[in-house]
């Protein structure tokens, strides 16, 4: 990660039913509601498969503000389909 930069990554494996996400950087308000629009796109997407998803998230490079905000949409999702919330620090 570059001095400055930040993103975000959200990506459904079909196939073995994990959502992989990977935020990083400093997020100011105006980046912080692109990355929860998206994923929670990506949420109401997997919701209409039926199956348990599993999810992988890398949230070690990320601002605190990020790393809560999806935590959060996790913990709102969490509705039958969700094995675990992890959180490594």
């Amino acid at each position: 990660m570059t001095a400055g930069s930040k993103g975000f990554e959200i990506a459904i494996d079909h196939e073995r039913h994990i959502l992989k996400t990977r935020v990083w950087g400093e997020f100011d308000a105006e980046f912080l509601k692109k990355c929860q629009w998206a994923f929670r796109q990506k949420l109401t997407e997997i919701s209409l498969i039926p199956h348990e998803w599993s999810f992988l998230l890398d949230l070690v490079d990320c601002s605190q503000e990020a790393r809560a905000m999806i935590l959060n949409q996790l913990r709102c999702f969490n509705h039958g389909k969700l094995r675990e919330i992890e959180a490594f620090e």
